[in-house]
């Protein structure tokens, strides 16, 4: 099963406006930047542009460009790497995506953590309890908090979504990048980063069970927004699973033993 998603790539003169389309209409959150031979040059995500958001304000996002929000820290493997490989390498480097390049250097290719979340539900099952990945505690903003609260937060946590949660407690939704970023083309008055979060955010939720096979959790991440399930104690957050969880459990010794058995057992047919 391949794991390698096809590239959406931008040059480093393309608009911040060009990309927040891209971005928008493809449903792609992590973009490959490229010469004009196909040769990358890094990467552009959305957490990368939420981080540099204070100097990018009041600006036309048509003279905003590429070359002043990717990042050239990039991780790229020639031909491919095996799924396991990839989220080791991930996790290692602390990057959010791998660049795959012909032997020529061009870009033919991109793995991202949702597909190897969609490796993970179709091929790891009955291994891991949702229980056993789960990130803890679970980093909240409340609703009636303004905008610029939960932009704060994410960029000094380096996070891409934040469970909404209620002045009692109770979640009511989730914030994600990419619910923040929708709303960048108004923000070029300051006093839209004052909008509430509750106009912002998700109302919908995933939520799922402590005793719960972790593959189901990564299939229902994987195929529903937002991409992350969270688990409830009395309408409060005690637990959330994001696709960085699915990549840490590809590693463990666990998974690495059912997938040689898997190998094994179809190898005698």
């Amino acid at each position: 099963m391949t794991v390698i998603s096809s590239p959406v790539t931008v040059r480093p003169h393309d608009s911040l406006l060009h990309v927040l389309k891209l971005m928008e209409y493809q449903y792609v959150p992590k973009l490959v930047v490229t010469d004009e031979f196909n040769n990358p040059l890094g990467i552009l995500t959305q957490k990368d542009i939420l981080e540099k958001i204070d100097k990018i304000a009041g600006r036309s996002l048509s003279e905003i460009y590429v070359s002043e929000l990717m990042r050239t820290d990039f991780l790229r493997v020639e031909n491919g790497v095996d799924p396991i490989e990839a989220a080791r390498l991930l996790l290692e480097r602390n990057q959010p995506m791998i660049v795959i390049t012909s032997e020529e250097g061009k870009v033919i290719g991109v793995i991202l953590k949702k597909d190897l979340v969609s490796y993970y539900a179709s091929l790891i099952k009955g291994v891991h309890k949702a229980l056993d990945f789960m990130s803890k505690p679970v980093e909240t903003v409340i609703d009636e908090e303004p905008l610029s609260e939960a932009v704060k937060i994410m960029k000094s946590k380096s996070l891409g979504r934040l469970v909404v949660v209620s002045k009692s407690g109770k979640v009511v939704g989730m914030l994600s990048t990419n619910d923040a970023l929708f709303v960048l083309p108004f923000l070029t008055n300051s006093k839209c980063l004052e909008v509430p979060v509750k106009d912002v955010m998700n109302p919908s939720l995933n939520i799922a069970s402590l005793s719960e096979d972790l593959s189901s959790v990564a299939m229902m991440i994987s195929v529903r927004v937002p991409r992350s399930a969270v688990f409830l104690e009395n309408g409060k957050p005690i637990g959330i699973i994001t696709s960085s969880d699915i990549v840490r459990a590809l590693v463990d010794e666990n998974t690495k033993k059912y997938l040689m058995e898997i190998k094994i057992y179809t190898s005698q047919f």
